[in-house]
């Protein structure tokens, strides 16, 4: 469970981590355009914001995904313990459940003898 939970927070991190990507990419163009101050260089806020974003954000939200799901399984088999488990009762539907062909049993053919 645990290693699902990571991994699919993992893929949420790095679909966040695009988004803050092209974000900073979008917000540094305006800001150039719009007369920023000589000091601001978008190329540094695109590599620094964008790069750390999508290294670091499949990352932390991986590591918090599996430690979410480690702490939910856990409780998860402490309660089912606790109160004797999930029981569950299947019931056969009688318009899908069929019978199984009966088959005649056929011999194999004896070897030709040469």
């Amino acid at each position: 469970m645990a290693k699902f939970q990571g991994a699919a927070s993992a893929l949420v991190g790095l679909i966040i981590g695009a988004l803050i990507t092209v974000g900073s990419l979008i917000f540094s163009s305006l800001f150039s355009l719009a007369g920023a101050p000589a000091e601001f260089n978008p190329v540094k806020m695109i590599f620094g914001a964008g790069l750390a974003a999508i290294i670091l954000m499949p990352v932390i939200y991986g590591l918090m995904g599996f430690i979410a799901g480690a702490v939910g399984a856990a409780l998860f088999n402490l309660v089912a313990k606790i109160s004797g488990g999930i029981e569950m009762q299947f019931e056969d539907d009688e318009h899908h459940a069929e019978e199984p062909e009966q088959h005649e049993h056929v011999k194999p053919e004896e070897p030709i003898q040469q």
